[in-house]
């Protein structure tokens, strides 16, 4: 199962060539990706004390965004180990009623005690949830 984010391209995304700056992309799976923990792991998480850091990040960047593009987001997890897991996203434009992947990469995330500002184990909770969602 994939979870899926819908994102308007505004103006302030695009660079003098006229398309999305390749950077913007990533802020579109940072956007996923809240959305993803929200939906998954629900609201009530305390992200000031416990929570995920960013480790790593990969894009390839297949073909270019424009401004009256609309995008979806897919974004899954792929792999959960102790401390860490693995989102994948595909950045995926409409146009008119075509549907293109645009970008694709992966995200790793690390359990992190922002208390002890130390990496943690992935909570049990959590890994239910994430699991229960891919399997539905």
């Amino acid at each position: 199962m994939v979870h899926r984010t819908y994102i308007e391209v505004r103006f302030r995304d695009l660079d003098k060539f006229g398309h999305v700056n390749n950077a913007v992309y990533l802020t579109y799976a940072e956007q996923a990706r809240l959305l993803f923990a929200d939906d998954i792991l629900g609201k009530e998480v305390d992200w000031k004390s416990k929570g995920l850091i960013v480790a790593k990040v990969e894009c390839s960047y297949l073909v270019p965004v424009l401004l009256h593009d609309k995008i979806i987001v897919e974004t899954s997890c792929t792999k959960i180990g102790n401390k860490s897991m693995e989102l994948e996203f595909k950045i995926i434009k409409q146009k008119d009623k075509e549907y293109v992947k645009a970008a694709e990469g992966k995200t790793i995330l690390v359990g992190y005690d922002y208390e002890t500002n130390q990496s943690i184990p992935i909570p049990q909770e959590w890994r239910k949830k994430i699991e229960k969602f891919q399997k539905s």
